[in-house]
């Protein structure tokens, strides 16, 4: 999805205003392509701005959807359709009013900003800075990217930027100017279906879906890992007419990890050769590029929402290619089907799902308390319910924060470059799998029974292929840059006083990781001799707190100094 920025003026278009939006969309532009040249749509009282267009962005008046539909002839344009299917964002005009839509699980961010003269809705906080050329910077986010890496599920960079909820239609009335939202229930409650009924109903909404979807595979890719959900899109986009010779997969990771055993890119070639479709490797190993460089553009093009920075050291060198021999987007494998049922707390779980608070981790528990940073609490939306299993709630936790929050965090890095497509999150598939009860989506039980059969009888992979986080933290050449970054003044001005420096010396010395009493080395021997390997970590996790480790708390303070730098930096990019 190309980025976009959608304006609606009370009292007329400020002057100048196509020539501010095409100039915003050429700042948005990754710096290592030379993207299509921006669409630009002014008419009446709104504009919109996009950068790299895609060939599958819908338009009508002053209408426009980016992203794609899951079936064909959709209606997207009228107003009275409100369950749209796919992966995009919506902003549909009206004379009297302008509605923004996300999509189901909220895979791609949406935010907005109000004020008595403008709307503005995008899916770049950059963009909505530029445009303004003002800033306010929102402290609240620091307890989330500390323990999460992300600004957590409620804040923008700016204080006066909202993001608009997952399978929800943020409304502008334009004569009273006022907003308000209209958001589809999120849970469906579990039935009483026998285990085969589900199956039969899961089985029949996942078919469906790829009976109907209308995908080109002159100019879409699959990435294959050898899992589950990649391997079961391949064999049913096969099953429903896609032309062998046409469907292309592609793997990537580090280039000594193709052909080991096991390993992601060695049994997506095999699977790909069984299948009998071309698949191509792509070596993501560090550019030689300067690193400074580096890191400036995993910034600039995730806009800073996401800490997780080791898929992306070849400079983003994948995406460049992929963009440079015609991909218009790629085809994921991210599902909602459940998770891992080996916890046995709410921390834990919190950690697991990605949204743990800093009192979930041994080095962070006290931060709040020492520096005087902002309270830190799950929103009501994200509190367990009364009613819901542990399980319940971690999968619902998973939809309503580690897709909307983490997962489409990184979509933006991609996006730039090309379209995202995720089939496995049609509102067919997911509106029943939450229904399933806890011991069918647990480890995507009923999902793998499902799908486990299908396709050559090649073995599972078993290890990935990209560098750990803590290993890019931890190079020399990005420890430089951090202590660089943490100790300007820049950071000192932005942080309590003596945080920055807590952070570096944590750093340095190596503390946090693990913050667990000596006491307890004999109880982990034994969880080592008794215990089964797959739940010595949930063990481990109720004898003690676990850690962030230290380089990675203090990427996470860079990315806070270095985004503020930016966003500063965006208020007077674009001058009149």
């Amino acid at each position: 999805m190309s980025k976009v920025i959608y304006v609606c003026a009370r009292n007329g278009l400020p002057p100048g205003t196509a020539q501010r939006l095409r100039r915003i969309c050429e700042n948005l532009a990754p710096d290592n392509i030379t993207p299509r040249a921006p669409k630009v749509l002014v008419r009446g009282d709104v504009a919109y701005g996009i950068m790299n267009p895609q060939r599958s962005m819908l338009e009508s008046g002053s209408s426009v959807l980016i992203g794609h539909l899951f079936e064909k002839n959709a209606r997207w344009a009228d107003p009275s359709q409100r369950l749209l299917d796919g992966s995009f964002v919506l902003f549909r005009d009206g004379d009297d009013r302008l509605e923004i839509r996300t999509d189901l699980l909220g895979s791609r961010a949406l935010w907005t900003y109000l004020d008595d003269e403008l709307f503005i809705a995008s899916t770049s906080q950059r963009a909505m800075i530029i445009f303004l050329g003002s800033f306010e910077f929102d402290d609240r986010l620091i307890p989330w990217m500390l323990s999460t890496g992300t600004l957590g599920p409620s804040h923008a960079w700016d204080r006066r930027i909202r993001l608009t909820p997952a399978d929800s239609a943020v409304i502008l009335d334009k004569k009273a100017w006022v907003l308000s939202t209209d958001s589809n229930p999120i849970e469906a409650p579990h039935s009483e279906r026998s285990d085969s009924q589900h199956e039969e109903r899961l089985w029949g909404a996942v078919q469906k879906v790829f009976e109907t979807i209308d995908v080109d595979f002159s100019t879409w890719v699959l990435p294959l890992s050898g899992g589950y959900d990649s391997r079961s899109m391949l064999w049913l986009f096969l099953k429903y007419g896609a032309d062998p010779d046409a469907v292309r997969t592609i793997t990537w990771g580090q280039a000594a990890c193709q052909y080991e055993e096991g390993n992601e890119p060695a049994v997506a070639r095999e699977v790909a050769e069984a299948i009998g479709v071309s698949n191509t490797f792509y070596p993501m190993d560090l550019s030689d590029e300067p690193m400074q460089t580096l890191l400036d553009r995993f910034i600039l093009l995730g806009e800073g929402r996401t800490d997780r920075l080791s898929g992306y050291m070849d400079g983003f060198g994948i995406w460049k290619t992929l963009f440079e021999e015609g991909v218009e987007g790629s085809i994921r494998g991210d599902e909602a089907f459940g998770m891992s049922p080996l916890l046995i707390t709410y921390g834990m779980t919190r950690r697991r799902v990605g949204c743990g608070l800093c009192s979930d981790f041994a080095n962070l528990k006290d931060i709040i308390r020492d520096y005087g940073l902002a309270p830190q609490e799950l929103p009501e939306r994200l509190q367990p319910k009364k009613e819901e299993t542990l399980d319940t709630w971690r999968d619902r936790a998973y939809r309503q924060y580690r897709v909307p929050i983490i997962l489409s965090s990184l979509s933006d890095l991609k996006l730039p470059f090309g379209e995202i497509m995720c089939p496995l999150f049609s509102r067919k598939i997911v509106e029943i799998a939450r229904q399933l009860p806890d011991h069918l989506r647990n480890q995507k039980t009923l999902y793998r029974k499902i799908t486990g059969s299908l396709g050559p009888p090649v073995p599972y992979s078993t290890r990935g292929a990209t560098p750990k986080p803590q290993w890019v933290v931890t190079q020399d050449s990005i420890k430089r840059l951090m202590v660089e970054e943490l100790s300007s003044i820049r950071a000192g001005s932005l942080f309590p006083a003596g945080f920055a420096d807590h952070v570096l010396q944590e750093m340095e010395t190596g503390r946090g990781a693990y913050a667990a009493p000596s006491a307890v080395g004999p109880l982990r021997a034994a969880i080592r001799q008794l215990v089964p390997k797959q739940t010595r970590r949930t063990v481990r996790e109720t004898v003690s707190l676990p850690g962030v480790d230290p380089h990675r708390v203090a990427f996470r303070v860079y990315l806070v100094s270095r985004m503020n730098a930016v966003l500063n930096a965006d208020t007077t990019r674009v001058k009149d």
